[in-house]
């Protein structure tokens, strides 16, 4: 389900501008990491460009934090390849909520470009629960019927 919700950027060349969410490095929070959307970062954030495993461990703290106090090992952000001039990595916003959004994105050069998007909604769990009521509705129906045609009387 979550690929028919997935909306690829990574063909566009940069003509159409998406807003999606970000890493950065928050000055007035005490340098703690959080989420904001780009293009519109505030002027007391920095985008964070560059990532080594120290530096995705405290993302993720902080992004923990930022919802809960509970311990928790849910991954948030992670580097999905490194390859020479780029760093692609994904994001999925933290929420206590039933809205959410997850994106990946490459960063070279200091230069950012979101690759694909998914907003998460009221809609996607509706959509991915039906599909398991109709196949269990249809696994019983069949059942039901191959009960009673093997449970006929012969006659």
């Amino acid at each position: 389900m979550e690929r028919l919700w997935t909306t690829d950027f990574s063909s566009s060349r940069g003509e159409e501008a998406h807003s999606f969410a970000v890493i950065v490095r928050n000055a007035s929070a005490g340098g703690r990491y959080a989420v904001a959307v780009y293009p519109d970062i505030t002027e007391d954030s920095t985008l964070v460009t560059d990532f080594d495993d120290h530096t995705v461990a405290a993302i993720n703290r902080d992004l923990r934090a930022s919802i809960s106090a509970e311990n928790s090992n849910y991954v948030y952000f992670k580097v999905l390849r490194r390859e020479g001039e780029y760093t692609d990595v994904q994001l999925e916003t933290p929420t206590t909520g039933d809205f959410w959004s997850k994106y990946s994105y490459r960063l070279s050069r200091g230069k950012i470009r979101l690759l694909r998007g998914m907003r998460f909604g009221p809609i996607f769990g509706l959509t991915v629960a039906v599909l398991p009521v109709l196949a269990g509705v249809l696994t019983i129906r069949c059942f039901r019927r191959l009960f009673r045609l093997h449970h006929q009387p012969s006659g």
